[in-house]
């Protein structure tokens, strides 16, 4: 299993803007916290088309673990962002078009 990780270093009971970024042509995921980028790392899946359900909030296999805390936006782009569109959604501005 590939894993992308990285230590927080911030207080997290608050309201923070997570974002994960992976990009199918060359593999790579980035994650951003609060805009910022904390994390970058290559996975070796495929992104294909699968019969799967999304599953947001609980660990592949992990039955009755869920997230201990409250989502408020989910957005699924059809492109890896870049680090501009990142920091505009999570300064509370989007510049993605709508649809």
């Amino acid at each position: 299993t590939d894993v992308v990780a990285f230590a927080v270093g911030t207080d997290l009971r608050g309201w923070h803007h997570w974002a994960v970024v992976f990009s199918a042509a060359v593999h790579s995921t980035v994650i951003y916290l609060d805009g910022l980028e904390k994390a970058r790392g290559t996975l070796s899946i495929n992104a294909t088309p699968s019969p799967f359900d999304v599953v947001v909030g609980q660990l592949p296999g992990a039955q009755g673990q869920y997230l201990t805390g409250r989502l408020d936006d989910l957005i699924v782009v059809d492109h890896a962002m870049q680090p501009d569109e990142v920091a505009s959604i999570a300064s509370g501005c989007s510049i993605l078009a709508p649809p």
